[in-house]
């Protein structure tokens, strides 16, 4: 069980795309990433105050549409399948409980 939770809410952006909020439970403090690459990088950077030790908890807010919300999980497979060696030597490390070193701890593609 991870130690912080992030929150992830994916959002309207307002002109027709989407957004997510990065929500740091603890702090609070929240950036808003306007896509997937932006999202993975501010999870690594702030998770990284808790050595990483975090579990990010998805949501979609009212306004999202569902369009939106498959165009993220398309992306987000996509994203698992580039970074795929990444993600099984994180998980590998996490297994022999070792120090992650492929800053993709709390993404989770699967939500």
């Amino acid at each position: 069980m991870a130690g912080v939770k992030f929150e992830a809410v994916l959002k309207n952006n307002g002109i027709g795309g989407w957004c997510i909020d990065l929500t740091d439970t603890l702090e609070p403090v929240t950036v808003r990433c306007e896509n997937l690459e932006a999202f993975s990088e501010k999870v690594s950077e702030m998770g990284a105050e808790y050595g990483n030790d975090i579990e990010v908890v998805w949501s979609a807010a009212e306004d999202s549409n569902p369009v939106h919300m498959q165009e993220l999980r398309v992306e987000m497979m996509t994203y698992q399948e580039k970074y795929k060696d990444e993600i099984d030597k994180e998980l590998t490390a996490r297994e022999d409980n070792s120090t992650p070193e492929s800053g993709l701890e709390g993404f989770n593609p699967n939500n």
